[in-house]
């Protein structure tokens, strides 16, 4: 069978208008589909750099006796302020050193510290305190109050004890006139074994404190008082060793 010359012009024509077609279209896909590509590139890696800063990064070590305790910081969202952990060994098991929160807090008037603030119980069972603090500013910034429900808890599998606590104003009862209110409190000690009469505390804490006052300052006062933290409380356990070896009952 013979194709006419005009035929297989017309044919060829078609061809080379379809072929061109393909190819304009080719030129306007490629570069969006480039561009999709470099979009989500940036989007991922925007989302990576936003996780990121959400994440604990360590600020500095702080050597004591026979040890270190580390001290982290992230971002908190939606807030300003930043949350802070300072983890390290103390010397005494999980239980001990649950009882010399407690008695931290029932005895605050012992205090190393005078300006660390003042606590009172307003309630308490077993395992749950309601507590109501006063926290001193630098001034001229009014020292901060806050009522806090305290939790106490533990795993009889890891040996793990757990103070977690939460602001909890509706169950105040004290006046709070002079101090400005703590929008948020929350945070937590955990205790885990780490070897015999020993502990690896960790210590965490975030904090609104309301009002005006700058949030480099209010960051800067959390973090130098970490140490501290750990500090009274090694401090509490030797005072209740050796109250404990005179009545041999440690």
């Amino acid at each position: 069978m013979q194709i006419s010359r005009n035929s297989f012009q017309t044919a060829t024509g078609k061809s080379f208008r379809l072929i061109t077609i393909f190819s304009l279209i080719l030129l306007i896909l490629v570069p969006l589909a480039g561009c999709s590509t470099h979009r989500a590139i940036r989007l991922r890696n925007k989302s990576l750099k936003e996780w990121g800063a959400y994440q604990w990064s360590k600020d500095k070590e702080h050597s004591a006796v026979n040890k270190t305790w580390t001290i982290y910081s992230r971002k908190v969202k939606g807030s300003k302020f930043k949350e802070f952990k300072i983890t390290g060994k103390v010397m005494a098991s999980p239980k001990k050193a649950v009882m010399a929160f407690q008695e931290e807090i029932v005895n605050n008037k012992s205090y190393p510290y005078k300006n660390e603030g003042s606590f009172k119980i307003l309630s308490s069972s077993k395992d749950s305190l309601i507590v109501y603090s006063v926290h001193p500013m630098p001034f001229p910034f009014r020292d901060r109050s806050i009522c806090k429900r305290v939790q106490i808890s533990s795993d009889s599998e890891s040996g793990i004890k757990k103070i977690q606590w939460t602001e909890d104003w509706v169950s105040n009862t004290e006046d709070t006139k002079g101090t400005v209110h703590m929008n948020r409190a929350n945070g937590f000690w955990m205790f885990e074994p780490g070897g015999k009469s020993q502990s690896i505390a960790t210590y965490v804490v975030h904090a609104e404190p309301g009002g005006n006052i700058p949030a480099w300052l209010f960051n800067s006062t959390i973090e130098k008082g970490l140490v501290k933290k750990l500090k009274r409380m090694e401090m509490i356990i030797q005072k209740m060793e050796q109250a404990a070896l005179c009545n041999n009952d440690w």
